[in-house]
């Protein structure tokens, strides 16, 4: 394997600028890596861990927002009572809220 010079990288990266290659590419042909790519969306896009974090959050902080409105009904006549829009501002202010 022959070892590259700074000039010989600086030349390839200049050819590689010109001819643009990433302009023409189709992605894989072969079937091994159409498996491959095919999990790309999987690993970067809305099925990934931060996405699936952030979808468990939102769920949890639903369950507790609903939780408190239906206790906040429970107490007062009104639903959109003193109780009721208390109840929401605490649940906004939750340090569990904000830390996602």
């Amino acid at each position: 394997m022959p070892r590259w010079t700074s000039e010989a990288r600086a030349k390839q990266a200049a050819l590689a600028h010109e001819r643009k290659p990433w302009r023409h590419s189709t992605g894989p042909k072969k079937a091994d890596g159409k498996a491959r790519t095919r999990w790309n969306a999987y690993k970067h896009g809305l099925d990934s861990a931060p996405a699936i974090k952030l979808r468990r959050l939102f769920r949890e902080h639903t369950r507790m927002l609903v939780m408190m409105v239906n206790i906040s009904r429970r107490h007062c006549e009104e639903p959109s009572g003193d109780a009721a829009i208390h109840g929401l501002l605490r649940f906004a202010r939750n340090d569990r809220f904000r830390r996602a």
